[in-house]
């Protein structure tokens, strides 16, 4: 009996350093940006856990954006691709003329690839006072361009950890399939356009992949 009784009160006793030991522990908190800078390893650690998710949010919010959103009095179509093609590309950017036609715009398509890429970086930390992106175009304010210049002191490779983000979390692909298909009915058939004003498929034939352009 008494052997009995001195068990139960040593379990007791052990009772809340196990619980502590058992209890949960906090989830990671991402620091800001100069704390986490302050090790560069552990901070990009927080760069690759958040991207991939963040960057298919803003390809999601791109293809539901407004024509002249990104490019004030210009009429753009955005479709996101189903991956990195081999031109380093994620975008298909179509401007919309008077006549309701289309014509690829590479100069937007690689301005908005740029902003959308910069944007989902800093997006990765937690929102300073002075915000980092403009909400209505993407592009950098004044606060996220100093930050990106720490960025850069901090990660000369930027480039190139950005490039191995991008494929991370899209993948490559070789076609100009859009994440919402829908969208490419947006407009009425034209006569001038191959397909009938249908986006066609690429059927260009590459033999290495080329690296993203960004930041070049």
């Amino acid at each position: 009996m008494r052997t009995w009784l001195f068990a139960a009160l040593l379990l007791c006793a052990a009772a809340p350093g196990r619980a502590q030991t058992l209890r949960p522990q906090k989830p990671l908190r991402a620091p800001d940006l100069d704390s986490c800078l302050a090790k560069k390893h552990e901070c990009w650690g927080f760069v690759e856990r958040f991207f991939g998710k963040l960057l298919k949010a803003r390809l999601l919010e791109v293809e539901g954006s407004l024509p002249d959103q990104f490019f004030p009095g210009q009429e753009t179509m955005t479709l996101a691709k189903r991956g990195v093609d081999p031109d380093g590309h994620f975008l298909e950017v179509h401007c919309v003329r008077r006549t309701r036609t289309r014509i690829p715009c590479p100069a937007e398509r690689d301005s908005l690839e740029e902003r959308i890429t910069l944007a989902t970086l800093l997006d990765t930390f937690p929102k300073p006072k002075r915000p980092y992106v403009d909400p209505q175009k993407w592009t950098l304010t004044q606060a996220g361009q100093g930050a990106l210049v720490k960025l850069r002191v901090a990660y000369p490779d930027l480039s190139k950890r950005l490039d191995r983000l991008l494929v991370r979390s899209l993948g490559r692909s070789s076609g100009v399939e859009a994440i919402r298909a829908t969208q490419e009915t947006q407009l009425e058939p034209d006569a001038n356009l191959p397909f009938g004003g249908k986006q066609a498929p690429s059927e260009v034939q590459v033999e290495e992949d080329k690296p993203i352009k960004l930041l070049r």
